[in-house]
């Protein structure tokens, strides 16, 4: 499923405002709870994320001698 920056826009309106339904992806969806939408909020931005930043995390340890 794709998602949109308006996608994310709405949802970010709604977790704003307390409200549970929302037109997402063209779909009204009505969320049980605020847990949940925080939830598709936070799998909207993944979704979102470029490609580059999509992987794992990387760490670098500094090298002292």
């Amino acid at each position: 499923m794709a998602f949109t920056q308006t996608d994310l826009d709405k949802i970010q309106i709604a977790i704003a405002t307390g409200a549970l339904t929302v037109r997402v992806n063209g779909k009204l969806v009505t969320y049980r709870d605020m847990d949940e939408l925080l939830k598709a909020e936070r799998r909207i931005q993944l979704a979102l994320r470029p490609q580059s930043q999509s992987g794992s995390i990387r760490h670098q340890l500094a090298d002292f001698s």
